[in-house]
C-alpha cells in the first residue's frame, strides 16, 4: 500500500529519495525519467539476487502522478558524503571505491549484456558485473559493511570499461565538489566550475592521456548533441563548445612553444591574425 513519503533525504538529476517509513526509502523519479524505475528495479533484485551488496527492492509505486521505487534502507554514508565532510581522506575513499568494485567485478548476475545493447559492432564483450556509474558517491558504508546504490546502468561488461567510467566520472564530474543535497543546480555548478575548467595551461602538465580522455569527451558528448531531447542535446552542444575552447587553447600555446607565429596560428584556425592574438595572446 502506497504511504505518504517522509522527509527528503537526498536529489539527483533523475530522482529525489524520502524516507518512507522506518525501514525503506522512496526513491521518486522525475517524470521524464519514468522510464528508468522499471529497468533500475530489475538490475537491484538481480544484483541482490546474486548476493552483491546492494538494497532489496520492495516496491514500485506511483506518488503524486510520478512513478517510484520502493527500496530497503541502508544505515550509513556514503563515502562521498564522508569525504566532503572530512571524515575520511581521498585516498581511502578510493581505495575503497576501488576494492568494493573488484568485488562487484568477480560476482555472476543475471544482467543484459552491454555489447547485446549499444548498437556498437566494435564494442567488446565481457562478463564482468558492471555497475557503469561506480563511485563514492554510491558507495554507502553501513555497520554490515560497504554496500552499492543507484544500479540503474549495470550490464555484463568487460571489468575495465566499468573501472574507465569510474575514473571519467570521478576526474570530470567534480564528484568530490558535490555535497549531499546538490542537486541538479550544484551538479550544474560544478562541472561548469571544474569539469570545462583546464587544470593547467601548461603543456607540461597536460600528459598524452590527458588529451586522449579529452578527445574521448569530445566524441561522447558529440553524440549527445544529436539527441532527440533538447534538453540533453543543448547541454551537450554547451559543454562540447567549452571542451572544444580548451583544447583549441592547449594546441595554440603548443604551436607558440614550438615557434609558430601568430600569422601561422590564425592560417590553421581560419580566422584573422588580430583575431587569434586577441583571443589567446594573454594567455
Amino acid at each position: 500500500m502506497t504511504r505518504e513519503p517522509g522527509a527528503r533525504i537526498g536529489v539527483g538529476g533523475s530522482a529525489e529519495v524520502f524516507a518512507y517509513g522506518d525501514d525503506a526509502v522512496l526513491k521518486l523519479f522525475r517524470p521524464r525519467y519514468a522510464f528508468a524505475v522499471d529497468r533500475e528495479a530489475e538490475r537491484t533484485r538481480a544484483v541482490h539476487a546474486a548476493g552483491i551488496p546492494a538494497p532489496r527492492v520492495i516496491d514500485i509505486v506511483v506518488v503524486d502522478g510520478r512513478r517510484g521505487l520502493v527500496l530497503e534502507r541502508i544505515e550509513g554514508r556514503t563515502l562521498l558524503e564522508d569525504l566532503v565532510a572530512g571524515r575520511c581522506g581521498a585516498h581511502t575513499a578510493g581505495a575503497m571505491t576501488a576494492e568494493v568494485q573488484t568485488a562487484v567485478h568477480r560476482a555472476t548476475a543475471d544482467l543484459p549484456r552491454l555489447a547485446d545493447v549499444a548498437r556498437r559492432a566494435a564494442l567488446p564483450d565481457g562478463d564482468a558485473v558492471a555497475h557503469l556509474d561506480l563511485h563514492p558517491g554510491n558507495v554507502m558504508g553501513s555497520p554490515q559493511g560497504p554496500v552499492v546504490i543507484d544500479w540503474v546502468n549495470a550490464h555484463l561488461a568487460p571489468a575495465a570499461a566499468d573501472v574507465a567510467r569510474s575514473v571519467m566520472t570521478i576526474r570530470y564530474q567534480g564528484l568530490g565538489r558535490l555535497g549531499a543535497g546538490g542537486g541538479v543546480d550544484e551538479e550544474r555548478r560544478v562541472r561548469e566550475q571544474w569539469v570545462w575548467t583546464p587544470p593547467s595551461t601548461s603543456l607540461d602538465e597536460w600528459s598524452p592521456s590527458t588529451y586522449v580522455d579529452s578527445v574521448a569527451e569530445a566524441t561522447e558528448l558529440a553524440q549527445a548533441a544529436g539527441s532527440k531531447d533538447p534538453a540533453v542535446g543543448l547541454r551537450a552542444v554547451s559543454a562540447l563548445r567549452r571542451l572544444l575552447e580548451q583544447l583549441e587553447a592547449l594546441q595554440v600555446a603548443s604551436a607558440r612553444a614550438a615557434g609558430w607565429s601568430w600569422q601561422d596560428i590564425a592560417s590553421a584556425l581560419g580566422v584573422t591574425k588580430q583575431a587569434a592574438h586577441q583571443k589567446h595572446g594573454r594567455r
